[in-house]
C-alpha cells in the first residue's frame, strides 16, 4: 500500500477485533435485526470463525511498525476497530 499511495494520502482499514466480548457482538447481530435463524448463524459466524482470525489494536500497531508507515491511529468501536496510515507528503 505505502509504494502505491501518493504523498500526503491516507489508507483506512476497518475490521473486527478479536477483543471484541461476546456481549458486544451480540448487541451488534442485534442492531442488525435479523430473523432468528439469521441472527443465529451471524452471531455464531462471528464467535467461532471470524475472530480467530482478527487482530487485537496492539497486534495491529506491532504490524504497522514493521512497515514503511510505521505509526497508525486506531479508532476502537465495540466489535472492531478503524486504523488510519498516512503517507507523508513530499
Amino acid at each position: 500500500m505505502h509504494r502505491v499511495l501518493a504523498p500526503g494520502g491516507v489508507v483506512l482499514i476497518l475490521d473486527l477485533r478479536r477483543d471484541a466480548s461476546r456481549e458486544a457482538i451480540d448487541a451488534e447481530v442485534d442492531r442488525m435485526e435479523l430473523k432468528a435463524a439469521n441472527k443465529f448463524m451471524v452471531g455464531w459466524t462471528f464467535r467461532h470463525m471470524l475472530l480467530k482470525s482478527a487482530y487485537t489494536p496492539a497486534e495491529m500497531e506491532n504490524m504497522v511498525s514493521q512497515t514503511p508507515f510505521h505509526t497508525c491511529k486506531i479508532d476502537l468501536n465495540p466489535i472492531g476497530f478503524q486504523v488510519r496510515l498516512e503517507k507523508p507528503a513530499l
